[in-house]
């Protein structure tokens, strides 16, 4: 039987569609919600060697995704009605590459998998699924409408889309906290207070984080209970065990108070403000804005 013209025309465009919203959907998660989190990854797996560039990152690993979809296409031969399920794996090598949560390890900061179970429970229902439907190929004779191909594709590129959340962290508490310390990192404390500015609910670390942006803008004592405190003073402190980025980010806190909290005192930051400010070099307004809201938060 000759193919039919109008069938192979439907091809391209359900391929082209197809692509094209993988393209976006797949640029804007890795480049706005898990830039962040990726460099984190990045960051450790390198020790420390490398930078990530996110706009950079996003493209090269969504170019990925779409060259290993095409290949699944090439190779499977789907229906033209179900075109969309060749990038299944797409889909699950983002999900793959945002299932990483950062931990604590007695040998330092490392990165832990935790839905790779739900990744395989996935494989096996698209591979099931792609069975029963390669028994029933395209009839090359068929007229197929425009229409009846465009419903199931994004029907199932929604869907592809949607299961992203079961694969990928999305702790919004540690993406802020991500966003934040990057900032910090790049001196740029106008931005930092910025992230999750409305939230009424935030982590530790960016409440200390939030604090110290506000000592160097010399505004603590104006602005900083216009912020939750939901910690006491024990917000305005770092404290080795917290989990901070780039070589831990203790060094910013540190470097700036020109001591380091040990002991019981991490803990206790209005005994530190205390002890700090008896030192000379030490007594500055800043550290004393700290000392006054510590012991405000008392």
């Amino acid at each position: 039987m000759q193919e039919n013209p109008n069938q192979k025309r439907v091809a391209r465009w359900m391929n082209l569609l197809c692509g094209s919203l993988f393209t976006i959907f797949s640029f804007s998660y890795l480049y706005f919600l898990q830039a962040e989190l990726i460099g984190r990854a990045q960051h450790i797996l390198s020790g420390g060697t490398t930078t990530y560039a996110p706009f950079m990152g996003a493209a090269v690993l969504t170019c990925v995704a779409l060259l290993l979809s095409a290949g699944i296409q090439k190779l499977l031969k789907l229906p033209v009605r179900f075109i969309a399920l060749a990038f299944f794996p797409s889909m699950g090598l983002l999900g793959w590459l945002t299932d990483i949560t950062p931990v604590m390890t007695e040998n330092g900061l490392s990165l832990g998998l935790s839905n790779y179970w739900v990744f395989l429970i996935m494989l096996a229902v698209w591979g099931a699924l792609v069975f029963v439907i390669k028994q029933f190929p395209d009839i090359k004779s068929q007229y197929i409408p425009f229409i009846s191909a465009f419903w199931p594709n994004c029907l199932i590129l929604c869907v592809l889309s949607l299961s992203i959340n079961l694969l990928g962290n999305m702790d919004e508490q540690l993406h802020a906290r991500l966003r934040a310390e990057r900032f910090l990192s790049e001196a740029d404390y106008r931005k930092v207070l910025d992230v999750d500015r409305k939230s009424l609910q935030v982590s530790k670390q960016l409440t200390a984080m939030r604090a110290l942006a506000l000592a160097h803008e010399q505004e603590m004592g104006d602005a900083l209970f216009t912020f939750p405190q939901d910690y006491g003073s024990s917000g305005l402190l770092v404290a080795d065990a917290d989990l901070l980025d780039y070589d831990t980010l203790q060094v910013y806190f540190h470097r700036y108070w020109q001591a380091v909290p040990v002991g019981k005192i991490q803990s206790d930051a209005p005994l530190f403000f205390e002890k700090l400010l008896k030192r000379p070099d030490c007594d500055t307004l800043s550290l004393r804005d700290y000392y006054l809201c510590a012991l405000l938060l008392e």
